[in-house]
């Protein structure tokens, strides 16, 4: 055989194990490259999905602030005039008005009040749905929570012809710490249903305690009444927002069917729950719980202390209060109102004014509105608390406002505001945020309030068994 045909017959094996390795290095090659080509493709894809999600993310924050923004505002422009007209209606009615006049002034009132109520629950569940509910704590008696919500709606329900009572277990404590103004609000909004779907019979408001441990009690409340009843398939669905039991509830009735969403909602944030049991045309009763805390013995102590000092001081002293106020209404009704209350009015319509004059005079109270032109009532109070800095002195600034989202309460704190009231602002609530602050009660405002007989007293002193309820105080709906 040639030699030439034994060198190729030798190399065959070589050049063939050579082209397969071409082949597969060339094969690795082409799959590297598809999977660096994969690798920067998904790199790519997932950083576009990234920068999708930040920007959807940004979108929503900023919608979620613009939104936040738009109801802080409406609510500030829908709240100044109805502070003018509910608050000035209210005065209307301490007036010498004849029966008619009366029945005309009275219809304004409730109408104002119905929608405060309204753009509460809007503002309510705004809140609740972004999260945004935050419960505050202090110190309260659960007695007078409950009288001042039987007070509040005895009137009303007189005039449906239905007797309104208020029952108190022995046991129930006198002195607890938690949110009683959103206690307060749950048990409005179920004596308002419960006189609104009621034409007859009686509504009965009960507390009892139910639980105790070291430092907490549960307390149940209770609602009832002999109204129209709610079918056992229906009851489920009440406590979803705008909810109704049917169209028809909404067309007799009104109502935006957030109320009773709201209650479950805050009655959860207590700590306890609700329920209801109900029967068509024989009434309505609704349960619910909750988990509060026991006042310290230096909280109890220190009330004390202060409701000792309310019986010995007597009549007030002389107490100028500053009001900055841009609204010409609101400052005529704030005047007005604090002219019941005793105390004498300066008015300001803004916040450099207000500084001014305070440099002028030590005034002890200012009722601070929080939105006006040129300096807000945030930056004047800023610059009081800077002038009083290493001073013993400090002057008590109130905001009186008609911002309510959730967090203005505490933007208020920030600048440095020591209370709050919300606009509308009620003679009552006014008097009581002050008195907070001055220690002495109002002789010539209890004589303004006792119009029409000295019903609020009345349930104040009832003792803790069945009681009748009487006052001239309207209603939320």
């Amino acid at each position: 055989m040639p030699t030439a045909v034994i060198v190729l017959c030798a190399a065959m094996p070589i050049v063939a194990v050579c082209f397969v390795y071409v082949v597969v290095i060339q094969a690795i090659r082409r799959r590297d490259t598809i999977i660096a080509n994969q690798r920067v493709a998904a790199t790519e894809l997932r950083q576009r999905a990234q920068q999708e999600m930040a920007r959807a993310r940004d979108l929503a924050l900023q919608t979620a602030r613009l939104r936040s923004e738009f109801l802080d505002n409406m609510s500030h422009e829908i709240r100044t005039p109805l502070n003018g007209i509910v608050g000035m209606t209210r005065l209307l009615l301490d007036a010498g008005l004849t029966a008619e006049q009366r029945e005309y002034a009275e219809a304004v009132r409730l109408s104002g009040q119905a929608l405060c109520g309204l753009v509460d629950d809007v503002l309510d569940f705004s809140n609740l749905s972004r999260g945004q509910f935050v419960l505050e704590e202090s110190t309260f008696d659960p007695h007078d929570a409950m009288e001042r919500v039987a007070a509040q709606f005895v009137r009303q329900a007189q005039k449906r012809g239905v007797k309104l009572t208020l029952e108190l277990d022995e046991q129930l404590p006198h002195l607890v710490a938690g949110d009683s103004h959103r206690l307060e609000q749950i048990l409005s909004n179920l004596v308002s249903n419960a006189v609104k779907f009621s034409d007859q019979g009686e509504i009965m408001m009960r507390a009892r305690q139910c639980e105790e441990s070291a430092g907490e009690v549960m307390l149940s409340f209770e609602v009832s009444d002999t109204g129209i009843g709610i079918a056992g398939d229906q009851q489920s669905a009440i406590f979803q927002p705008f909810s109704q039991v049917d169209g028809s509830t909404s067309r007799n009735y009104g109502g935006s069917g957030l109320g009773l969403a709201i209650t479950a909602h805050l009655v959860r944030q207590m700590g306890g729950q609700i329920e209801v049991e109900s029967e068509l045309r024989r009434g309505s009763t609704f349960r619910f719980t909750a988990r509060l805390a026991k006042a310290g013995r230096q909280m109890a102590e220190g009330l004390a202390r202060a409701i000792s000092h309310l019986g010995e001081t007597g009549k007030p002293p002389a107490i100028t209060v500053l009001v900055a106020e841009d609204n010409p209404v609101n400052q005529k009704l704030a005047q007005s109102q604090l002219s019941i209350l005793g105390f004498v009015t300066d008015v300001v319509s803004g916040g450099r004014e207000a500084l001014d004059a305070l440099a002028l005079k030590p005034y002890p109270i200012v009722l601070m509105d929080c939105q006006m032109p040129g300096m807000d009532g945030y930056e004047a109070t800023a610059e009081i608390r800077r002038r009083e800095a290493g001073s013993a002195h400090r002057t008590i600034v109130i905001a009186m406002t008609a911002h309510a989202l959730s967090g203005a309460r505490e933007k208020c704190q920030a600048a440095g505001m020591d209370d709050y009231i919300s606009k509308p602002v009620d003679v009552d609530d006014l008097d009581a945020t002050l008195k907070r602050w001055t220690q002495a009660s109002s002789p010539v405002a209890d004589e303004g309030r006792s119009h029409n007989g000295d019903a609020h007293s009345r349930v104040t002193d009832a003792p803790s068994h069945v009681s009748d309820a009487h006052s001239r105080n309207g209603h939320r709906t």
